[in-house]
């Protein structure tokens, strides 16, 4: 995520790139959406505010450094098939109030025509067209693919035990 500042204009100062995270920064030192060059503004005499900004989103958060590179921290909102195979729908985790009310939503582009899909073992992603997705089964809670594939593994391994013998009496309780 970094951030460009742009003194080609004669007296605004442009801020380009990914701005999004600090959107609010920007607000608050009386930035201004520019709609038609898609970048953040303000006025020269805020140019020492501007550089702090983005001298802040230089440098990656420590939580990122960390993160795996091998996508199973990749958090997933439900599961789909696209052209015959399956598929996880990627996607990003919506805080509620306690841990517990956290819910999860799909990664759409902006028009909500294509959805963000990733491989079974989170090594890829990519974007798909929303109409030839079909969705088997939706979370709602925020899931990632390891913690997926542990329940898979787990499930095989309890699948492969057989089951205890029981008594004939036990059989027929059951079956009332």
């Amino acid at each position: 995520m970094t951030i460009t500042l742009d003194t080609s204009v004669a007296r605004r100062i442009y801020l380009r790139g990914d701005t999004y995270a600090v959107k609010d920064s920007i607000r608050a030192i009386g930035g201004h959406w520019d709609a038609d060059a898609k970048a953040w503004w303000c006025g020269r005499g805020k140019r020492t505010e501007a550089e702090a900004i983005a001298s802040q989103t230089a440098a990656p958060p420590a939580e990122t450094a960390d993160r795996k590179g091998d996508g199973e921290a990749t958090v997933v909102a439900g599961r789909a098939t696209y052209r015959g195979r399956t598929y996880y729908i990627v996607g990003r985790t919506v805080r509620g109030r306690t841990q517990w009310d956290d819910g999860v939503a799909a990664v759409t582009t902006g028009d909500g025509l294509k959805v963000l899909l990733a491989f079974c073992d989170g090594s890829k992603t990519f974007w798909a067209p929303r109409g030839a997705v079909e969705v088997a089964k939706i979370y709602d809670r925020p899931q990632t693919v390891g913690r997926l594939a542990r329940f898979r593994r787990h499930l095989q391994l309890s699948r492969c035990q057989s089951p205890r013998r029981q008594s004939p009496k036990m059989l027929r309780l059951r079956r009332l």
